[in-house]
């Protein structure tokens, strides 16, 4: 039994299909297969199956060109992958130095930042350095003009010290006169005088003794003062300051030829005003002795007066009697009255010029028992003496104590201290407003002193302090006076 025609052309599109390319072989083969064949059912069978293997073979050939390419393009990816792991491997390394460079730049930032931070840290502090430097050197500058200041007071008040020991209360008050004319002076000795050296008082010296002990340390003998040369040791205070301070703004200079210097210049300065004194004083001389003269020689004013008055009654009379006349019976009574009330005119201008005669004889008397009271030397010399020595013994002191005091409360501060020089000028500003304080006190006492007794003087020469003592002329009572005032004029002070 043959196969039907639909199901053979079946069979050979699906060769044809299969094996497009053997399509002539197929019909070769099929047709040698349906001639040599016995049996047509076999055929076909084998036919078929040839069929299907042949398709299978396609197949077959098919996958393994499919394979191949598969295989091809396996390969390629294979070595895609390996250059991929290979860059993987690379990139991986590259990272891995990459966060190392990075932790490394990270480090570096962190060091950086910490080196910034530092460096602002010691840029704050240069500045407060600088201006640690700033303040230091003006404290510094300060601190030396106190130095100077303090060492000045030194000098000027053993110098007054011994002004008041031993030369007299007239030259003193000579000297605080040219203090007050030139706002201040400083001592400076001249050439061939004492020398401006450091003196220290000694602890536990006081009157006379402790101001030959003063200078005693520094091979100087207590001498009388000379009072022409006096002048020539005292320079204004602002030239001494002028000084101080060139010395500082030029350390290589010498003070002592500063001080010389000033000396001389004060001495120029001196003879200057020496000589115009002089003009002044026989200026004035000559003009107060011409006043004088005319003094002597003119007719005193109420005299003057009273020879007019005088003049003016007389003629006044001669006409009131010229006026009566013979007849003049009538008017004898008005003349009597005129010529009474005349007369009692005359009489209380003489009684007006005794009274101003005697006024001026008084005043002269006066200005005689003034000029007297310089021979009254014994009394007020010993009273001013005795006043000077207490108080110089309380003065010096005083002035041991309070040095003590500021240099334990100088010593009391820590040198670590953020505000030692601070509170190092504080106290340099307080002893130095004490020590003025201190001199303005002794200098007001001892005038005031010097005031009493001339006072006291006075009063006992013209007996009105009757009473007041009996050994030394009334001294004995002004003399305690005195001492409470020093003491109380002193404790306002401490």
């Amino acid at each position: 039994m043959s196969p039907s025609p639909t199901r053979q052309r079946s069979r050979e599109e699906a060769w044809q299909k299969a094996f497009p390319e053997s399509g002539r072989d197929f019909q070769r083969k099929r047709h040698s297969a349906v001639v040599d064949s016995p049996s047509s059912d076999l055929n076909s069978r084998l036919v078929e199956q040839l069929a299907v293997n042949a398709a299978l073979e396609g197949r077959i050939q098919a996958l393994e060109s499919e394979l191949t390419k598969t295989k091809r393009a396996l390969k390629e990816k294979t070595n895609t992958m390996k250059e991929q792991s290979l860059s993987i491997y690379s990139n991986s390394r590259s990272n891995h130095e990459l966060e190392r460079e990075l932790d490394r730049v990270s480090h570096l930032q962190a060091q950086t930042e910490s080196i910034n931070e530092l460096n602002r840290d010691l840029s704050d502090e240069l500045l407060m350095l600088k201006q640690q430097v700033k303040d230091t050197s003006s404290l510094s500058a300060q601190v030396d003009a106190l130095e100077d200041i303090v060492d000045r007071l030194e000098n000027d008040n053993a110098r007054l010290l011994r002004l008041l020991s031993t030369a007299g209360s007239s030259l003193y008050r000579e000297v605080i006169q040219e203090f007050e004319d030139a706002d201040g002076c400083a001592y400076v000795p001249h050439s061939g005088g004492d020398s401006p050296s450091r003196i220290r008082p000694t602890s536990g010296a006081t009157g006379i003794v402790g101001v030959a002990n003063m200078y005693a340390q520094k091979g100087h003998h207590l001498k009388p003062v000379n009072a022409a040369d006096e002048g020539k040791n005292w320079v204004p205070l602002a030239t001494y300051v002028l000084a101080a301070e060139f010395k500082r703004a030029h350390p290589h200079v010498e003070m002592d030829a500063m001080l010389e210097f000033l000396g001389l210049i004060n001495q120029v300065w001196r003879r200057r005003e020496t000589r115009r004194t002089e003009r002044l004083q026989q200026k004035w001389r000559k003009r107060v002795g011409e006043m004088r003269r005319q003094a002597n020689h003119r007719v005193p004013f109420q005299e003057v007066l009273q020879s007019h008055e005088i003049t003016r009654l007389k003629q006044e009379l001669a006409r009131t009697v010229a006026k009566g006349g013979p007849g003049g019976r009538p008017h004898a009574d008005e003349a009597h009255k005129f010529l009474s009330g005349a007369m009692n005119t005359v009489r209380q201008l003489s009684d007006k010029v005794e009274s101003y005669s005697s006024q001026h004889l008084r005043k002269h008397e006066l200005a005689g028992e003034m000029n007297s009271l310089e021979n009254m030397t014994g009394p007020l010399v010993a009273y001013l003496g005795r006043c000077t020595v207490e108080m110089l013994d309380t003065f010096g002191q005083e002035m041991d104590k309070d040095a003590d005091a500021s240099r334990a409360r100088m010593l009391r501060v820590p040198r670590h201290d953020g505000d030692f020089y601070t509170k190092m000028l504080r106290l340099y500003n307080s002893f130095v407003e004490r020590q003025k304080r201190s001199i303005s006190s002794l200098r007001r006492t001892v005038r005031e002193v010097i005031e009493r007794a001339v006072d006291q003087a006075v009063d006992h020469k013209l007996g009105k302090a009757q009473g007041k003592g009996s050994k030394h002329g009334g001294y004995t009572t002004e003399h305690d006076s005195a001492d409470e005032l020093f003491h109380s004029d002193w404790s306002d002070h401490d």
